[in-house]
């Protein structure tokens, strides 16, 4: 789903993509999955960027720096 969502938002199909990304991280998170979350948080950042909510995509990276660097995915 975070694939899927990201590419239609890519695409500019940002009001179809938006709302199936969301939907994946939410799946992801309530998984508890952590790995690869904050790579799925990058794609949110990035299709909120496409969609010009600016705010919500630097939320959205920043949160994907937090959890990066909880995991070890981000080396400090």
């Amino acid at each position: 789903l975070c694939m899927k969502g990201w590419a239609l938002c890519i695409k500019g199909r940002t009001d179809e993509g938006l709302p199936i990304l969301l939907q994946g991280v939410g799946m992801w998170r309530g998984m508890g999955a952590k790995l690869r979350l904050s790579q799925y948080l990058g794609f949110l950042a990035e299709a909120y960027l496409v969609a010009g909510d600016v705010a919500a995509g630097l939320a959205a990276a920043e949160d994907s720096r937090q959890v990066a660097t909880r995991t070890g995915e981000m080396l400090q």
